[in-house]
């Protein structure tokens, strides 16, 4: 082998290695902007609870008294009965929003056990990355395809990751005044 052959394979090493930290710390950037939208998310979502239940708690206090004056005896009022119909109404949806409201906390378990997950697929990505790494020192650096074939391990190391943050997070809700209502 001559000198400038040692060479190219250096630097053709060299340049795989860089290409390699470059995807690497792309993609550590990407997550921890991701685990930090998420975290946000989460903070929003309660926050956002706690505001429609007082809000809901508030209004459904005052629409009950409202009903209540409605249906006393004597009340004389000739658009009693839609007054009273209207006010059940707002009751109702009072309650639906406060049923709604009290679901965040399955929510919010739901988006936390998600970003943990993501915690954790992390962590394993860098074990086996460093394991990698643990075979290049060992590694002949004049056995380029072996070098190579780390090198290609660990860039498939790093696509996997990259596929598997690309999953959409089970979690869409950023607001507690949407979705579905299930009772508990």
């Amino acid at each position: 082998m001559t000198k400038t052959t040692n060479t190219a394979n250096t630097e053709e090493m060299e340049t795989s290695l860089y290409s390699l930290a470059d995807k690497l710390n792309e993609l550590v950037v990407r997550e921890q902007i991701n685990l930090q939208e998420e975290l946000a998310r989460v903070s929003a979502l309660i926050a956002d609870a706690a505001d429609t239940l007082t809000e809901n708690f508030t209004s459904l206090n005052l629409k009950i008294e409202l009903q209540s004056r409605y249906m006393r005896p004597g009340y004389i009022d000739e658009d009693r009965e839609q007054k009273l119909e209207q006010v059940n109404r707002e009751i109702d949806q009072n309650l639906t929003a406060t049923i709604r409201s009290l679901q965040f906390e399955d929510i919010v378990q739901q988006l936390t056990m998600h970003s943990r997950n993501r915690a954790v697929n992390m962590e394993s990505l860098f074990v086996k990355l460093k394991d990698r790494l643990d075979g290049l020192k060992t590694a002949d650096t004049k056995d380029r395809d072996g070098f190579n074939l780390i090198l290609n391990d660990m860039q498939s190391e790093i696509e996997n990751f990259r596929e598997t943050l690309d999953r959409a997070n089970p979690v869409k809700q950023a607001s507690m005044r949407e979705g579905r209502i299930e009772l508990f």
